[in-house]
């Protein structure tokens, strides 16, 4: 090793060689070629950072002829090994000691002038890694040892890490349950290092799901859980996400579980203390503002906020049953801003379409088009709207912009013409004013594998599953639309049904069909498998027997008959 160190030292030039000598002799040991090539690189550094001043001077000086009886020192020593013109070459180094003083460009972070190196600059250390990033991107200086004026890729520098960018390591106290045993700091170390630590990405606001649990008040419902010391949490509150490749973290060292009998949620206690996970009543994740039943009863698989149970709550008190139909109101967001008429928008978009659909080589697809259309006027689930009330309700309307498309798997089918309830318009759409809904859709693996469950597999599916359900008539202005026969006046219709792409659509719609099923009181083994078996708009289960399968659906399809809902497309594993 030290053969090769004197070797490389050896083809410096001789003021590196006296460079080198010093910083060995200070080691106080032999050097290696690590302890080489550290030095080094600290001298191509500080070339590169002094290099643009030396060759405006070199140049400057070029420019300026000798002076008349002056001698030219430089030219006297041109060809002495040392010189910065030794055997008339560029200079590989600085000829001078790498201790004078340079004199940098404006600092980007401080804007301090005459600037300093940008790792030393206070301003930049007290920047988010993004924020470096930023900088060094718009001023063209190197993520690697940011020096100005080349890539990461093309940097000499191997022993400057990302660190630079990402600052010094970080330690976090994080509380996420309970506080830490025994205050062990977990380290997060840079931004793409290359030096063991995990990696971290800042961030202004980390964004989740909404969970406030009073633990508290409400542990006491679970034995194993009351006494565990578990505070109030907010999520809302979370500063730092660790991942799943920090295994240190996700360490369990005891498990509480519940009582034999009791389906409730575990706790698992890493070094952060205590955490809560699994199946919690429903009041718990809506946080203490929402009364609390103090019921035992675990939730779904899913959360419900208190935008969903709005939602479930304007569905169940406007659902009202007409004829052999059911109607609803829009689950619209209370105290919601003026809607604005978008009528010029779905005009636009109207018009944009004409031109394409009267060429002479798309008027089958034009055909297709207006009959769709069609079936929809004469089914009721569109109506014409009087011109009288095209500017009423004031601040109510809303114009759903539409366009077709072409499914090439099912040409036999034509073409789908989609109505856009997401088209923004001054920055709004229809889906901005509407509440979403709790998903109500099962679990898809599970309606599979209750298929495959018995013999006999039987589906089928809802015809026109969406415009089954009515919307009141007070909110049937927020879902107009422009159409005309290609060529020749546009009137404008409104949907007097659920329209799918509409962010209500589906939970709403499931909720209907359920309670389609619980009022028929003729069939309750109906509304039982139609609550796990369908999923949006299709019946899938399975059956032990051919005789079962046929009686299930002669009462599936008289039961859900009576509530407006039509099944078809039948089929069974025994055809």
């Amino acid at each position: 090793m030290a053969t090769a160190v004197h070797n490389t030292v050896s083809s410096l030039p001789i003021n590196l060689q006296t460079d080198w000598g010093k910083y060995a002799y200070e080691l106080r040991r032999v050097p290696s070629l690590k302890d080489f090539v550290s030095w080094i690189d600290a001298i191509v550094g500080a070339e590169e950072l002094r290099g643009a001043k030396l060759s405006s001077t070199v140049s400057a000086n070029a420019a300026k002829p000798p002076a008349p009886g002056s001698t030219n020192r430089n030219n006297s020593n041109q060809n002495q090994s040392g010189s910065i013109n030794y055997n008339n070459h560029n200079p590989t180094v600085l000829a001078q000691s790498l201790l004078d003083v340079a004199v940098f460009p404006e600092c980007p972070a401080c804007k301090e002038n005459p600037g300093h190196r940008l790792e030393i600059c206070n301003v930049f250390k007290r920047m988010i890694v993004n924020a470096r990033a930023a900088l060094c991107a718009s001023y063209n200086h190197c993520f690697k040892c940011l020096i100005r004026d080349h890539y990461t890729r093309k940097c000499r520098r191997q022993n400057a890490g990302a660190k630079n960018v990402a600052g010094p390591t970080i330690r976090y106290y994080m509380e996420l349950i309970g506080s830490f045993q025994n205050h062990q700091p977990i380290k997060l170390t840079g931004w793409e290092t290359n030096h063991g630590g995990v990696q971290r990405l800042s961030r202004p606001k980390i964004t989740l799901s909404r969970r406030k649990i009073d633990w508290p008040s409400m542990k006491t419902n679970r034995e194993h859980l009351s006494g565990l010391e578990l505070p109030s949490i907010d999520s809302s509150k979370v500063e730092v996400l660790i991942g799943m490749d920090f295994p240190s973290a996700d360490h369990t060292l005891q498990v509480a579980l519940p009582i034999e009998g009791e389906d409730g949620p575990t706790a698992h206690q890493t070094c952060f203390s205590w955490a809560v996970v699994g199946k919690i009543p429903r009041c718990l994740v809506t946080g203490p503002t929402q009364p609390c039943k103090n019921s035992p009863e675990p939730l779904a698989a899913y959360s419900i906020s208190d935008e969903d149970d709005q939602m479930v709550a304007i569905i169940n008190r406007s659902m009202t049953r007409l004829k052999c139909d059911y109607q609803i109101e829009l689950p619209v967001k209370p105290n919601h801003p003026l809607i604005p008429n978008n009528r010029s928008q779905a005009l636009s978009r109207f018009y944009g379409l004409e031109p394409r659909l009267l060429d002479p080589n798309m008027r089958g697809l034009a055909k297709h088009y207006e009959q769709k259309i069609d079936n929809l006027i004469a089914s009721d689930t569109a109506v014409l709207v009087d011109r009288s009330e095209i500017d009423k309700p004031s601040g109510f309307i809303w114009h759903l912009p539409h366009f077709f498309v072409v499914n090439n798997n099912k040409p036999d089918k034509g073409i789908r013409v989609v109505f856009d309830c997401a088209a923004r318009y001054k920055g709004v759409s229809l889906n901005c004013f509407l509440l979403r809904g709790p998903p109500s859709i099962s679990y898809l693996v599970g309606i599979l594998l209750r298929a495959r469950q018995h013999s006999v597999a039987f589906s089928a599916d809802i015809t026109s599953f969406y415009h089954r359900i009515g919307v009141d008539e007070k909110h049937q202005s927020l879902q107009r639309f422009v159409f005309r026969k290609f060529g020749s006046n546009s009137p404008i219709l409104t949907f007097t049904t659920l329209v799918f792409g509409e962010i209500c659509a589906s939970s709403a719609a499931v909720q209907t069909l359920q309670r389609a099923a619980n009022d028929n009181v003729r069939f309750p083994h109906v509304a039982t498998r139609l609550k796990d078996n369908f999923y949006s708009d299709n019946f899938c289960d399975s059956f032990e027997t051919e005789e079962g399968t046929l009686n299930f659906a002669k009462d599936v399809t008289k039961s859900l008959a009576s509530g407006g809902f039509a099944l078809t497309g039948f089929a069974s594993s025994s055809l």
